[in-house]
């Protein structure tokens, strides 16, 4: 959820749902986002570079940074596809326990992402 302020600049609110399957965890990033978007005359596709900054809950939670690049296709006025590549930043505290002991280790976990989104 956001505003276009112009064909350059979007920004917004939202939440995603991310999945670390080694770790079998869960978290929920509640970010700002920044969009800039380059507009090219009588072209249904754009190219964009993205920003979300953040926290995450769930069962990782902490600093949630996530820059991207990639292309909107127009499918209408106001609607489009949008397909991108980047980085997700996730910084957090681990609990770590082993027989007597236990621990805290503070880490930041980074994955390569693959979206794709439908903006209305």
């Amino acid at each position: 959820m956001g505003y276009q302020f112009n064909p350059y600049l979007y920004l917004g609110i939202g939440f995603g749902i991310s999945y670390y399957h080694k770790a079998e965890l869960w978290n929920l990033p509640v970010f700002g986002n920044i969009r800039g978007t380059l507009p090219v005359r009588n072209s249904r596709v754009t190219p964009f570079v993205d920003l979300k900054i953040g926290y995450s809950a769930i069962d990782v939670e902490g600093f949630y940074c996530s820059p991207s690049v990639g292309l909107r296709i127009a499918t209408g006025a106001r609607t489009g596809l949008n397909i991108g590549i980047g980085y997700e930043m996730q910084k957090t505290e681990f609990y770590m326990w082993t027989f007597g002991s236990s621990w805290t280790s503070k880490e930041n976990c980074g994955a390569f992402t693959i979206r794709i989104g439908y903006d209305i």
